[in-house]
């Protein structure tokens, strides 16, 4: 693995799935209490992504994040766990899906940032 600044470098982690470096601003609500929050996602895979908030979640708290995906003309809510925190700002998020459509938008936006590097088709699945 090569340390770098290129946006199609994969970081593997020892996750189930090869994670793409990414830098995009989203909107997340807490499921509780339906409190909006903006993120920037600093990687993201299959499984779920890292970004940075200004403030602490819990991890376990259960949150939909509004992803601005290919393919969708609005922001696609993605349900999805904490399953990190670190230092009240960095987190991980698990994806929970709903439908194997949302699991193909992720899918299709990994293919648009880091086709090659994470092993994707550029091909749509028919």
């Amino acid at each position: 693995m090569q340390n770098g600044s290129n946006s199609d470098e994969v970081r593997d982690f020892g996750f189930r799935n090869p994670r793409a470096r990414a830098n995009f601003q989203f909107c997340l609500q807490l499921n509780s209490t339906k409190e909006m929050l903006w993120a920037v996602c600093t990687d993201i895979s299959e499984q779920g992504l890292a970004a940075d908030l200004l403030r602490g979640l819990a991890v376990g708290s259960e949150v939909t994040l509004m992803l601005d995906l290919p393919g969708s003309r609005v922001p696609v809510p993605i349900q999805a766990v904490v399953n990190h925190q670190q230092d009240d700002r960095r987190h991980g998020f698990t994806f929970v899906y709903s439908s194997e459509e949302e699991r193909a938008l992720v899918q299709a936006f990994l293919r648009s940032i880091a086709p090659q590097a994470l092993g994707l088709s550029n091909e749509t699945p028919s």
